[in-house]
């Protein structure tokens, strides 16, 4: 950094740890989207098996070490109100985050390219073409 730049590398630095963070939570909420997705699957799996059995079949649900019985109606409604509100809510938040997340990315990404551009002249190109998290997700 040439030496006249102390305020613009400053700013540059400050960027780059706003990039990281906003890096680590697109990854998180990436992660989380793929956890609740697992469980709407593993929900309707369930749902499935419980139209299969028989009305009066007892149906197990586990607790700690034991397993109690429960009223088959009731687990399933509890599964499917689980499975269509609940995860389907936390899923819609985390995939707004997700977009807020990869929005503050492409500003912070076009900032620190302007402040390298401002203080290089434009000899550096600090992200790449279809580097981005948008194009890689």
């Amino acid at each position: 950094w040439p030496e006249d730049s102390v305020e613009k590398r400053k700013s540059f630095e400050k960027y780059q740890a706003e990039y990281k963070a906003a890096r680590r939570d697109l990854e998180s909420y990436s992660r989380n989207m793929q956890i609740v997705e697992q469980q709407q699957r593993v929900h309707k799996i369930t749902i499935k098996a419980l139209d299969a059995v028989t009305p009066s079949t007892p149906v197990y649900t586990p607790h700690g070490r034991m397993f109690l019985q429960v009223d088959r109606n009731q687990l399933k409604e509890r599964l499917e109100y689980q499975t269509d509100k609940v995860l389907e809510e936390t899923h819609c938040e985390m995939h707004d985050e997700k977009e807020k997340s990869e929005t503050d990315m492409r500003r912070l990404e076009r900032n620190m390219q302007d402040v390298l551009n401002n203080v290089f002249k434009g000899r550096f190109q600090l992200f790449m073409e279809g580097s981005s998290p948008q194009a890689a997700g």
